[in-house]
C-alpha cells in the first residue's frame, strides 16, 4: 500500500508541474500555427517560406533557450537546498544574460535575414516571404528570450501555474491582432507577413510585462538590474561561466534538432514536388509543436525541475524513479495522441495544405506520428530528468548523432539516391528516433547506477554555493552578500 501512495503521490505531482507547462507550450505553439495558416493564404511559396523562416527564428534564439534551461537546473537544486539567495542571485544572472542574448539575436537576425532563408529555397517568391517574416519578427527575439529565461526561472522556483499567464498574454496579443489587423486595415490581407510580425513583436513585449509583475513576488525583477552597479555585475558575471557551463550543451543539443530540420528542407527541395513537400514538411513541424511538443515539452521540463530538486536535496533513488515513471507515463500518453492524430490525419490535412499533392505528403507525415511519438516523448523526458540533474553532455551527443549525424545522410541516401522520396524520408526519421531512445536509455541507467553521482554532485553544488559571493534583493533593496555552504548537497 505505501507503495501505491507513494506512486499515486507522483502521478499527482506530475499532473500538478505537467498541466501548466502543456497548456503554456500550446499557447506558444498556437502562435506559430496561426502565421503558417495565414501564410497560407498567400499560397504554398509564401507557407514555405514562413515555415523555413521560423526555423531561423528559433536558431537565433537557440543560446538564449540553452541559458534559461541551465539557469532554471541550477535555480532548481539551490531551491530543493532551500537555498533562496542562490536561486535569486542565480536567476538575476540568467535575465541579464537573456538581455545580452536575445539583443545580439534581434541584430544577426534583422541584418542576415535575407541571406538566412535563401540557403534552404531557391524559390524567389518562398526567399521573400521568408526574409520579410523573418527580418520583421528579429526584433521579438529580445522579449522572446527574456521570457523564456523569466518562465525558466518560475519553473525552476516550483510556480507551474504562474509560467502559463505569459504565454497566455502573448499568445491573445499575438493571436488576435493576427486575425484582425488583415481585415482591418485597407488592403490589409496584401501585407498579411508584415502584420502577424508586428503582432508577435507586440504579443512578446506583452508577455515579457506580465511575467515581469509575477517575478515581483519572488524578489525577482528586471528593474533590479538597474540597480546594482558595476560591482553588482561584476558579482552576477561570476555566475554566467557556471550558466554557461551547464546551458551550452542544451543550446547545441537545439542546435542538432534544427539542424537537421534545415538539413531536411534542403533534401526536400531535391524531391519533384519541392515547394509542396517544403509547405507539408513545414504544416507537420507545426502540428508536431502544438499536438505533439507541447505535452512532451510539459513532462521534460517537469522532469528537470522536480528531478532537479531532488537531486538538490540528496534524494537520489527518489529521483531515479521518477525518471523511469515521467518518462514511461509521457511515451504512453503521446502513444494515444498519436493514435487519435493519425485517425484524423486527412481532415487535419485538408485544413492546413493548399494543393492536393501537399495533402497527400502531410496525411503521410501524420500517420506515421504513430511510431515517432512515443519514442520522442520517451528520450525527452528521460533527457529532461538529467537535465536537471546537471547532466547534459551525453545527452547532447546522442541528440546530435541521431538526429544530424544518422537522420540526414540516411534520409538523403533513401529519398534522393533510393528515389523513395517522402516515405525514405519517413523511414530515416523514425530510424534516427529509435537511436536516440536506445542511447537514453542507457544514459539514465549509467548515470543512476554511478556511485560517483551522489558524490560529485555534492561537491559541484559546493562549489557553487561557496562560490555565489551574488546579488540578493530583499524588499526591492540590493544588498551583496558572501553566502557559505550550508551543507547544501546536490549535483
Amino acid at each position: 500500500m505505501p507503495r501505491i501512495d507513494t506512486v499515486r503521490a507522483q502521478l499527482v505531482a506530475i499532473s500538478a508541474s505537467s498541466v501548466p507547462i502543456c497548456v503554456s507550450a500550446a499557447l506558444s505553439a498556437a502562435i506559430g500555427l496561426v502565421d503558417v495558416h495565414l501564410a497560407g493564404s498567400l499560397g504554398e511559396t509564401a507557407q514555405a517560406g514562413v515555415g523555413i523562416a521560423d526555423q531561423m527564428l528559433f536558431l537565433s534564439a537557440i543560446f538564449a533557450t540553452g541559458i534559461a534551461q541551465g539557469a532554471g537546473s541550477m535555480i532548481a537544486r539551490a531551491t530543493g537546498a532551500k537555498d533562496d539567495k542562490l536561486a535569486q542571485a542565480v536567476a538575476h544572472a540568467c535575465l541579464l544574460l537573456a538581455i545580452m542574448t536575445g539583443t545580439f539575436a534581434a541584430i544577426v537576425t534583422y541584418i542576415f535575414a535575407s541571406a538566412a532563408v535563401s540557403v534552404f529555397t531557391s524559390d524567389p517568391r518562398a526567399q521573400q516571404a521568408g526574409a520579410i517574416y523573418l527580418s520583421l519578427c528579429a526584433p521579438a527575439n529580445l522579449a522572446y528570450a527574456i521570457m523564456i529565461a523569466q518562465t525558466a526561472i518560475l519553473r525552476a522556483r516550483g510556480k507551474f501555474r504562474e509560467v502559463m499567464l505569459p504565454w497566455l498574454v502573448a499568445a491573445a496579443v499575438s493571436i488576435s491582432l493576427s486575425l484582425i489587423l488583415p481585415n482591418l486595415i485597407t488592403h490589409g490581407k496584401v501585407f498579411t507577413l508584415e502584420l502577424i510580425a508586428l503582432a508577435w513583436n507586440l504579443g512578446a513585449i506583452a508577455g515579457v510585462v506580465s511575467c515581469e509583475v509575477v517575478l515581483k513576488k519572488e524578489n525577482i525583477s528586471l528593474l533590479n538590474l538597474t540597480k546594482i552597479g558595476i560591482q553588482g555585475c561584476g558579482k552576477l558575471s561570476k555566475k554566467f561561466a557556471q550558466i554557461v557551463k551547464i546551458g551550452l550543451p542544451i543550446a547545441l543539443t537545439e542546435a542538432a534538432w534544427l539542424g537537421s530540420n534545415f538539413a531536411m528542407y534542403s533534401i526536400l527541395a531535391l524531391l519533384p514536388a519541392g515547394n509542396e513537400a517544403q509547405a507539408a514538411w513545414t504544416i507537420r513541424l507545426k502540428l508536431e509543436e502544438l499536438i505533439a511538443t507541447t505535452p512532451i515539452i510539459a513532462f521534460s521540463l517537469s522532469a528537470a525541475s522536480v528531478v532537479g530538486q531532488l537531486m538538490g536535496a540528496n534524494k537520489k533513488q527518489e529521483a531515479r524513479r521518477m525518471t523511469w515513471l515521467l518518462s514511461w507515463v509521457s511515451a504512453t500518453f503521446m502513444a494515444v495522441v498519436a493514435i487519435a492524430i493519425a485517425l484524423l490525419s486527412g481532415q487535419i490535412a485538408s485544413f492546413y495544405a493548399v494543393s492536393q499533392q501537399s495533402k497527400v505528403i502531410v496525411s503521410a507525415l501524420i500517420y506515421s506520428s504513430c511510431a515517432i511519438y512515443p519514442l520522442l516523448a520517451f528520450y525527452l523526458t528521460a533527457f529532461g530528468a538529467l537535465e536537471g540533474a546537471g547532466f547534459t553532455i551525453k545527452p547532447m551527443l546522442a541528440l546530435s548523432g541521431g538526429l544530424f549525424l544518422l537522420r540526414v545522410p540516411l534520409a538523403y541516401l533513401l529519398a534522393i539516391h533510393c528515389h523513395m522520396e517522402i516515405t525514405g524520408i519517413i523511414i530515416a526519421v523514425a530510424i534516427s528516433h529509435l537511436a536516440v531512445t536506445l542511447a537514453a536509455v542507457s544514459q539514465v541507467r549509467q548515470f543512476f547506477a554511478s556511485e560517483k553521482t551522489t558524490i560529485c554532485a555534492r561537491h559541484s553544488f559546493s562549489q557553487i554555493v561557496a562560490k555565489a559571493g551574488g546579488f540578493h534583493v530583499s524588499g526591492g533593496q540590493e544588498s551583496h552578500s558572501k553566502i557559505a555552504s550550508s551543507g547544501s548537497t546536490g549535483p
